[in-house]
């Protein structure tokens, strides 16, 4: 029985190399194709890239601070300007933050809170791409 996450394309951002390295391993053992990055500008950088190679992401997920460069929201605003069809969530552990509050006033579909519930987080890419 193949997976329903196979083929499925995830970028995420999160400048934490635990956090990111967690995300990546969990979600690439439920079947998603994932491509990690540190900050907004490897992220935008990697999101243009795969367009261009016609292999472009089905969801991105991005973390909105970023110590050393680009923060999700401002990623979030240049990819979206381009390609206003990006599947784009913000991921925070501040659940007061605005882009999380908010999270569609700031070009977002949706938000995850962290620390991750990987169940959850699963079903919730799953329920962004309709499935």
């Amino acid at each position: 029985m193949e997976n329903q996450n196979t083929q499925k394309r995830i970028l995420i951002m999160d400048d934490e190399a635990t956090i990111r390295t967690l995300l990546e391993e969990s979600l690439q053992f439920m079947g998603f194709d994932v491509f990690a990055t540190v900050c907004g500008e490897d992220a935008v950088a990697a999101y243009s890239q795969a367009v261009k190679d016609n292999s472009r992401f089905d969801v991105v997920i991005m973390d909105l601070t970023v110590r050393h460069g680009m923060g999700g929201e401002e990623a979030a605003a240049l990819i979206g300007k381009t390609y206003p069809d990006a599947i784009i969530v913000a991921a925070s552990g501040d659940a007061g933050a605005p882009a999380m509050e908010h999270s569609e006033d700031f070009g977002f579909r949706g938000h995850v809170s962290k620390p991750f519930n990987l169940q959850e987080l699963s079903s919730y890419i799953n329920s962004l791409l309709g499935q």
